[in-house]
């Protein structure tokens, strides 16, 4: 049975948690907001426009609505609380996708030669998405349920909605598979910008595998002395706030790299050319030096200038 005092502590817990998911997406927004208006908010509409900004205001939306019902978790047989309710879980659920997406997005530009890798990671993508999508509608109610148990009946235990998660956990941890495969059999292991894609990657899945195996794990503690972890977990706000803002600056720092070496990101991203070429950064700021007996590589820059035995990039 869960007593009064139980779901007290519980309530002030998750509010506790739901200002902290709410803090660190506002403020990573603020911090980046500059490079975010750089390499985002001018220029042609691409994917990656698209997927960032969609990203991160969906998940500002989001985790406000998450931090508005914990403040407001008293009047939750309101109307407009209910709607809260069905909105933020629906964009918790968009917002994670969306993150898969960019994390399919860098598998498939990693294995750029290999077609098998790259539908792989489609596949896992849109299995993991029709998972998400059935696991979540089926489990609304029961999520909706343990909500309400504070107004309806206490005594009541929480269900377990652990398995709204699994999809998400499992496509993230394939792709960063997939991705740490790619580096390992790279020549270029000891190459600087290797090493950062690298970097990003173990940052980008030690914050959402971490989240996500939180959730989960507190979402199948359904016992009334452990009502406190459970309630913590569930909004969700968590999840979404570090995963978001570990894949934001992954996309970030691709963009200001490209920007620095005045290439196409996707070329950036695609490790498959990178290895193919022998450069160097030049002497001037946005410069690389390219060996002219690479004469199937083609790069996308803006001029091309041959000095001595090495075309020039600019």
């Amino acid at each position: 049975m869960v007593t009064k005092t139980q779901l007290t502590k519980a309530e002030f817990t998750s509010l506790n948690l739901a200002a902290a998911s709410f803090a660190l997406v506002v403020y990573d927004h603020i911090i980046t907001f500059a490079d975010e208006v750089t390499f985002f908010w001018s220029g042609s509409w691409s994917t990656s426009r698209i997927l960032y900004l969609s990203i991160r205001y969906l998940a500002l939306i989001q985790v406000f609505f998450v931090y508005y019902a914990n403040i407001n978790i008293a009047e939750s047989g309101s109307p407009l609380l209910s709607r809260v309710f069905i909105l933020s879980y629906i964009l918790a659920f968009m917002v994670m996708l969306l993150c898969q997406c960019v994390v399919t997005l860098r598998v498939w530009y990693l294995f750029h030669r290999n077609p098998f890798i790259k539908w792989l990671a489609v596949i896992v993508f849109i299995a993991s998405m029709a998972g998400t999508v059935i696991i979540g509608s089926i489990r609304f109610g029961y999520v909706k349920v343990a909500y309400e148990i504070n107004t309806n009946d206490p005594s009541q235990s929480p269900p377990a909605v652990f398995m709204i998660y699994l999809p998400s956990l499992i496509v993230h941890t394939i792709m960063f598979s997939l991705t740490m495969y790619r580096f390992r059999v790279s020549s270029l292991q000891g190459h600087q910008i290797i090493h950062r894609f690298l970097k990003e990657g173990i940052f980008m899945y030690a914050f959402a595998a971490g989240t996500l195996v939180y959730e989960i794990i507190s979402l199948s503690l359904t016992q009334p002395q452990d009502i406190t972890i459970y309630y913590s977990a569930l909004g969700g706000g968590i999840a979404v706030g570090t995963t978001v803002v570990s894949v934001c600056r992954a996309m970030l720092s691709i963009r200001s790299l490209a920007a620095t070496y005045h290439v196409d990101p996707s070329w950036l991203l695609s490790h498959a050319e990178i290895s193919r070429v022998q450069w160097r950064r030049g002497v001037t700021e946005g410069e690389i030096y390219v060996e002219v007996n690479e004469l199937d590589v083609v790069l996308p820059t803006t001029s091309l200038t041959e000095e001595g035995g090495v075309q020039k990039c600019t």
